[in-house]
């Protein structure tokens, strides 16, 4: 499945332009609203995935189910765990990963705010597939660099 980061920021930035943060210069743009029918969700497999965050006063995972694909639980981190702000904020992943011994910590990885919804999608799983031999990409631009360094594929989203 072929997810372009694109797709990712604009399901953010189309969240974010219909639930606006609580603070000024969020750094998104007005979008219309997001389609109904659900048709530009990045899906993951079920009808439900529970949410990964960890809370930072308990460093427990947070208990709640969110509809599955990548959109509902962008909206989900954004409401509830107040993943948002400028998009070249830094900000650090408090999802949780397992540790040794069953023993669960937040991921601690620092970056802009702009990056969060493809590394989100990378703990969500969601993975890119070359449609010519069927390689396992985990992130868009680099299924697009072995499609043009391998098969010759021009890109054609300019």
């Amino acid at each position: 499945m072929e997810m372009p980061e694109a797709v990712l920021l604009q399901a953010l930035e189309e969240y974010l332009a219909v639930h606006p943060p609580n603070e000024a210069g969020s750094g998104t743009k007005d979008r219309p609203e997001p389609s109904q029918d659900g048709s530009t969700d990045v899906g993951v497999t079920g009808d439900t995935q529970q949410c990964g965050w960890m809370d930072e006063t308990t460093d427990q995972r947070c208990p709640e189910f969110v509809p599955a694909g990548l959109r509902p639980m962008l909206s989900h981190l954004n409401v509830v765990h107040d993943v948002r702000g400028p998009e070249k904020d830094l900000m650090e992943c408090k999802w949780a990963v397992p540790r040794s011994a069953g023993y669960e910590s937040a991921c601690g990885m620092i970056s802009q705010r702009r990056s969060m919804p493809r590394h989100i999608a990378k703990h969500l799983g969601l993975r890119c597939t070359c449609k010519i031999c069927g390689k396992d990409f985990a992130r868009s631009d680099l299924l697009k660099c072995h499609e043009r360094k391998n098969h010759q594929v021009q890109d054609t989203s300019a």
